[in-house]
């Protein structure tokens, strides 16, 4: 029995060795209606350390979906998906109204040293972001 409409042939856009990237690129493939496939995830998550030897986990698409598909993943590269950071946006000092603010951070060390010499983890801190202006601290509520 011959097929007369055989499958076209699946041709490896990229190569990851880690699954949840690869599947993020598959994601973005498939909201842009291009069917997009994974192979070796399964192996490497069995055993990493043969990622390279097995040629990584690989994202496939059918052959011509293939030049559309490396369009999209140049466009991810330029960043065309990338999200603007809201809470960055709408950081600015309400004692000079400035928008030069960064958003201050807690550190992991310190926060690893407390559990390991205090055998409890810190409690949460509010966000809070400094003017890079004039100094002024300011302190925001969480979500």
């Amino acid at each position: 029995m011959r097929l007369t409409n055989p499958m076209p042939k699946l041709a490896t856009i990229s190569t990851h060795t880690d699954p949840l990237d690869a599947h993020i690129l598959r994601c973005r493939l498939e909201a842009e209606d291009i069917p997009a496939f994974i192979a070796g995830e399964h192996h490497i998550g069995m055993n990493w350390l043969m990622s390279n030897a097995l040629g990584g986990v690989r994202v496939q698409v059918p052959e011509p979906f293939s030049s559309q598909a490396l369009t999209v993943i140049s466009d991810i590269k330029a960043g065309a998906y990338q999200i603007e950071d809201e809470q960055t946006e709408a950081l600015s000092c309400p004692k000079c109204g400035s928008q030069h603010c960064t958003p201050l951070k807690t550190s992991w060390r310190i926060a690893f040293l407390a559990l390991f010499f205090l055998s409890m983890p810190l409690p949460f801190r509010k966000l809070s972001s400094k003017c890079l202006a004039c100094g002024h601290v300011q302190h925001h509520p969480r979500d």
